[in-house]
């Protein structure tokens, strides 16, 4: 979400999931929704099978520097197509192409972290640069997706919050300066 934009909402930002909601102001908060925690979700347990690992197996990786400056230089789409993804159903024949969970996982976030980087460059206006990004939730544990962030958008600080209902809080926030 950016609430800095004051750019009109374009076809081309509707066309690819962002929404523009108001403020009891009238301002304008710009949102680009891609249900990422969605499809890693659906590929945990397939990865799992497929490995013969625990399904939390992720949590316990390593960040490999390499792994995720090799991927980069490859830039290949595996797991998610070009523009919004529809189905959230993993394609389990897909793993095949890996010799290791690891380089399927790191992979699955790299393609993850892409999209969130199209969605932050979609949602910023075309004289502002966003250098703050807010992650909340399940990937602010996950030193691999941060990598990858950080490398895709260079000059962006990542901050991490471990506050539970953070939508809920932050939606709380903005209306008490409302009331």
């Amino acid at each position: 979400m950016n609430p800095f934009s004051t750019e009109t909402l374009t076809q081309h930002q509707l066309t690819n999931n962002c929404l523009c909601f108001m403020t009891p102001k009238k301002e304008q908060v710009k949102s680009s929704m891609q249900f990422l925690g969605r499809i890693h979700e659906v590929y945990l347990e397939p990865l799992s099978k497929h490995f013969n690992v625990d399904i939390d197996k992720h949590l316990e990786l390593e960040l490999d520097e390499e792994l995720c400056a090799d991927l980069i230089n490859k830039n290949a789409e595996v797991f998610l197509s070009e523009g919004i993804d529809t189905d959230f159903e993993a394609k389990e024949s897909l793993l095949n192409n890996f010799d290791s969970y690891k380089a399927a996982y790191y992979q699955l976030i790299f393609e993850i972290s892409k999209k969130v980087i199209f969605g932050i460059n979609l949602i910023t206006d075309k004289d502002k640069e966003i250098k703050n990004v807010f992650i909340s939730g399940g990937f602010n544990k996950n030193n691999i997706f941060i990598q990858f962030l950080t490398t895709l958008k260079e000059g962006i600080v990542i901050k991490i919050s471990d506050c539970k209902n953070e939508s809920a809080l932050g939606a709380a926030l903005m209306m008490k300066n409302y009331l």
